[in-house]
């Protein structure tokens, strides 16, 4: 439904794998996992979703989404947000005209 989303509001998002190795990456000497992998040089968007998932769990349908405001020239361009906000129109059927 996201992608349906996406391509409707020319908003591109793709959907990263949770990559079973880089599980790996969320286990801590102290805790019981952590949040922010360990001088890991790549992998943020996925090892956050895996750390979701961790307290989601599998049955229920989620979605982890990573906003960046990069653009050319420095120049801020909210990618992401507009799928975004085309999906959750659709979701809940709400009527913009208010």
């Amino acid at each position: 439904m996201l992608s349906a989303a996406s391509a409707a509001s020319c908003d591109p998002v793709w959907q990263l794998p949770l990559v079973d190795d880089y599980r790996k990456l969320l286990k801590s000497k102290i805790a019981n996992i952590r949040n922010v992998p360990e001088g890991a040089a790549g992998g943020g968007a996925i090892t956050a979703a895996l750390y979701l998932e961790r307290f989601i769990g599998k049955e229920i349908s989620w979605i982890h989404v990573d906003c960046n405001g990069a653009g050319k020239d420095n120049q801020g361009e909210a990618q992401g947000m507009r799928a975004m906000y085309e999906f959750l129109q659709r979701r809940y059927n709400n009527d913009d005209s208010e």
